[in-house]
């Protein structure tokens, strides 16, 4: 039997929390079981989470240091820590700048039920170090528009790098143990890797 909670899976859950309904699993292999769960997996995602309502967004990395990789991990870290969703697709792709020149860029499909502000506000707390440094450039696109933090700091008065860093705080605030030892390794990581 399988079954479903919308409480985060990084602690004990007592029975209570999960819901009435399981599935019921007819495989006897690791394999097979894992085939059949993810051809599914999007749907009962879904319906673990009690909302049919998902969002696709595109994740755009930029960072003139090179470090995508490291970028990437800290992405994935903070989306299975906050158990926000899941990447469905990641790859490379070319982009011009405001200065007609073509840049690559790693872009990350992240399936959510999340609202873009929501997804806008982690990123950009991934887009700063403790220090206040900015470490990366973390578009975020949905339904083929780019969403901006602009207009939130303009209301509360505060610069782009405040409204990163107490992004940043509440974030790692909300990381289980393990993704925040995690992401505290890779921000050393980028640290190491700059030039």
């Amino acid at each position: 039997m399988i079954y479903f909670t919308s409480e985060p899976l990084n602690h004990r859950i007592p029975h209570s929390k999960m819901y009435e309904k399981a599935i019921y699993v007819s495989e006897h292999s690791k394999e097979k079981l894992m085939a059949t769960l993810r051809m599914r997996q999007n749907e009962y995602l879904g319906d673990s989470m009690g909302t049919p309502d998902w969002n696709s967004m595109e994740i755009r990395i930029g960072d003139k240091e090179g470090r995508f990789n490291t970028h990437r991990k800290r992405i994935w870290t903070a989306v299975q820590g906050l158990q926000i969703g899941t990447i469905l697709e990641e790859g490379w792709e070319r982009e011009y700048t405001l200065m007609g020149r073509v840049a690559d860029v790693y872009l990350l499909k992240l399936f959510t039920p999340l609202d873009e502000e929501s997804v806008k506000e982690f990123l950009s707390g991934l887009e700063y170090d403790d220090s206040g440094e900015r470490v990366a450039d973390l578009d975020l696109y949905f339904k083929d528009r780019k969403i901006s933090w602009k207009e939130r700091g303009k209301e509360g008065g505060l610069s782009k790098a405040e409204l990163g860093l107490a992004a940043r705080k509440s974030m790692l605030s909300k990381l289980d143990k393990y993704s925040l030892s995690k992401m505290r390794k890779l921000d050393e990581e980028l640290k190491l890797a700059k030039r």
